[in-house]
């Protein structure tokens, strides 16, 4: 509802104001984000007619042809397009960096990450993606002094931290990722990055011990408000181990303390959410159906039309016989996101089961297969709803068919971005 009430003022805005590229732009990218692509392009098309030299626009339409669309012959003309007039944008050389990067273009990355930097040499996020490239190229010692060189600049930058920890405690290096870890958490000692990081060092490794009491020492030493991603991620833990009822216990306790500290704003709304839906999904599938469900009723109640948990309401009354019902939670949720993989893949194996229950399995299938095609073409780059279409072949007892898919998003797996990696949805 939000968004379409977002779009509706920008054009109104366009309407009153005229033709602006300050409403064009962030109007085309907030449509590119309701897969909206085409009139996405249209408007981006609008901003740069009026003003050539505006990168943002440049940057919004490129990322969107490669992270949403996964067009990236299309992305390239426009980051060439872009930086050819507006040479002075960071963000566009930085983004075009990652885009050649995530192809294995490595010595193409290189170069336009220089260009990146010599645009904005104290942005310390240009450092951060251009390390985490060469991290992923193998270039050990540049990933090195890249990592070291952006945290010179800002030591604050947990994210850097993490990440260069996590860099060599993939090289083997247990202690030195240790080392790196403690050296941003006494520079950082309430920030949750640094010490998921160490938690995760330890887990990776199997000292779950370890890792349990710098969970526990975590979530002592940070802001109530702040603690939620501390207990999630501990709960994840517990829940991988067999310990379900612990996992439970430290959601419950994450969510509450978050409440009773008054925690506002989008990021904690979202944290919420997040925490409601792990939790519903761990009651659902341990067969206590009605707490999953008023748990994802709950998560709903902050965030009315989050895709995820939209689509895992709509699973698990669908897998309940409650197909109208599932029917309704879907158009909701396609309301809001016409062409959101999460949405479509939910609404093919619903008209499986639509039809399957007026004894047209067969026809069923064919229709749930044009939907799953929909969400595939709709984000080539995306494995997820391949895994999704295959696992339906598998239900169906269609082998070749489940291997086949499973074989095209192993490799989309490794080549192409995914359209909701970030969203936290899980089946539930």
């Amino acid at each position: 509802f939000f968004k379409k009430e977002a779009s509706r003022i920008y054009k109104r805005g366009v309407e009153v104001a005229g033709e602006n590229v300050h409403l064009l732009q962030p109007w085309g990218y907030l449509e590119s984000r309701m897969g909206n692509f085409d009139r996405a392009r249209s408007l981006f098309r609008r901003a740069v007619k009026l003003d050539p030299t505006h990168g943002p626009t440049y940057h919004a339409w490129a990322t969107m042809e490669s992270d949403r669309v996964g067009d990236f012959s299309a992305a390239r003309d426009v980051f060439k397009a872009g930086t050819a007039n507006d040479p002075n944008c960071p963000g566009l050389w930085q983004a075009w960096a990652r885009l050649e990067a995530s192809q294995g273009h490595f010595l193409v990355s290189r170069r336009l990450f220089g260009q990146a930097v010599a645009c904005a040499p104290d942005r310390v996020a240009i450092w951060y993606s251009w390390a985490r490239c060469e991290a992923k190229s193998g270039h050990v010692k540049l990933a090195r002094e890249l990592f070291a060189t952006g945290l010179k600049l800002d030591p604050k930058f947990t994210v850097m931290w993490q990440a260069w920890a996590e860099f060599e405690e993939g090289l083997g290096h247990y202690d030195v990722a240790k080392q790196i870890l403690a050296k941003g958490l006494s520079l950082n000692p309430n920030q949750e990055r640094v010490w998921l990081g160490m938690a995760h060092v330890e887990v990776h490794h199997g000292n779950y011990a370890r890792a349990r009491e710098i969970f526990s020492e975590a979530t002592t030493t940070m802001p109530a408000a702040d603690a939620l991603p501390l207990y999630q991620a501990w709960a994840d833990l517990e829940a991988k181990l067999g310990e379900v009822v612990r996992a439970k216990e430290l959601l419950r306790k994450g969510i509450a303390l978050g409440r009773s500290s008054g925690a506002a704003g989008v990021d904690n709304t979202n944290r919420f959410v997040h925490a409601m839906h792990a939790l519903a999904t761990l009651e659902y599938r341990g067969g206590n159906v009605s707490e999953g469900k008023r748990l994802y009723e709950e998560a709903l109640r902050f965030e009315p039309n989050s895709p995820h948990v939209l689509h895992c309401l709509s699973v698990l009354e669908m897998r309940h016989g409650r197909l109208s019902k599932a029917r309704s939670l879907l158009k909701r949720g396609t309301s809001s996101w016409p062409h959101d993989p999460l949405m479509l893949t939910a609404s093919a194996e619903l008209e499986w089961r639509v039809q399957k229950t007026t004894g047209n399995a067969e026809a069923g299938k064919s229709k749930a297969r044009a939907i799953y095609q929909q969400a595939v073409d709709l984000v080539p780059g995306d494995h997820k709803a391949l895994k999704s279409w295959a696992e339906m072949e598998h239900k169906w007892g269609e082998k070749h068919n489940r291997n086949k898919l499973l074989r095209r998003a192993k490799v989309l797996r490794k080549t192409g971005p995914t359209a909701y990696s970030l969203s936290g949805g899980q089946h539930p």
